[in-house]
């Protein structure tokens, strides 16, 4: 069972409800073991989560009064964590299923291997559970620069797994419902080209290329007037593939055949727009 949430505010498992940390230095230092779970965190590395640059004389001390304070805090939980004192530092000892961010990394591999062996469905089906995971941005409440590079990563992992998500619904013909999905999260990320480009092929595919192509207008000058960038390839190889559908051959809402040309020409903005994004993250 999950006791500890980070993908959004940080939250504890009370036996009955999640509840917040109270307290913002509490918060930091769980949040810090958290990160790092099973594994020593320094007294120093503590220190800087709490207070940043600036930690006042008295800071290991009460980075230590606040270490007994949780130590008591976690006693009711269910999996019975240990705070363990380590010579490099302290170690929140868990279970991997206690863990929301563990959970989820399980899933998100889980249906890997399901989708190379061939099972679109049952990838989909764990990968949404992944996804329904997340309550927010990781670490939301806790608000300490020393996590920002670990929220970074996790929110990394967050849009890879939409990205997959999105590839496997697609290639199980559900961009209908895909549609809903993909609006709330290119409008939580507007210069996420890699979800917009998912968006623009589900909205074609379901008779709505005028609408994709407007997508992709926006997002152009959006990159170029607040970034000063231009669109990627895998945007372009979009765009192309919508350019090449003509409207009068497009599917209506109520359900019309889509003419093979139009699936194929979908179907190849699709490939085009997985191999870049497969390069991108191998470059990155």
């Amino acid at each position: 069972m999950i006791e500890f949430r980070i993908l959004g505010p940080l939250t504890l498992w009370s036996g009955h409800d999640y509840e917040p940390v109270r307290g913002k230095r509490h918060r930091r230092i769980l949040a810090a073991m958290l990160a790092t779970t099973n594994h020593p965190v320094s007294i120093e590395r503590l220190v800087d989560t709490v207070w940043d640059d600036s930690p006042p004389a008295t800071a290991v001390q009460q980075v230590q009064n606040c270490i007994g304070s949780l130590r008591r805090s976690l006693n009711h939980l269910q999996h019975r964590p240990r705070l363990s004192r380590m010579s490099s530092g302290y170690a929140l000892i868990v279970n991997a299923d206690a863990l929301d961010a563990a959970v989820f990394r399980s899933l998100s591999q889980e249906a890997e291997s399901l989708a190379k062996d061939g099972d679109l469905e049952g990838a989909s089906a764990v990968l949404r559970r992944a996804i329904d995971l997340w309550q927010g941005d990781p670490f939301e409440d806790v608000g300490s620069m020393a996590l920002s590079g670990v929220a970074v990563q996790l929110e990394e992992l967050r849009v890879r797994a939409l990205e997959h998500y999105a590839r496997l619904e697609l290639a199980l013909g559900r961009h209908h419902n895909l549609v809903a999905d993909l609006s709330v999260w290119t409008a939580q990320r507007p210069y996420d080209e890699g979800l917009h480009g998912h968006l623009a092929v589900a909205l074609a595919r379901s008779g709505r290329t005028a609408e994709a192509l407007r997508l992709v207008h926006d997002l152009r000058s959006r990159l170029r007037a607040d970034l000063g960038i231009s669109s990627s390839a895998a945007i372009d190889a979009v765009h192309a593939g919508l350019l090449r559908v003509e409207p009068p051959n497009l599917p209506h809402p109520g359900g019309v055949v889509v003419e093979r040309r139009v699936v194929e020409a979908l179907g190849l903005a699709v490939s085009q727009l997985n191999a870049v994004l497969d390069v991108l993250r191998v470059s990155m």
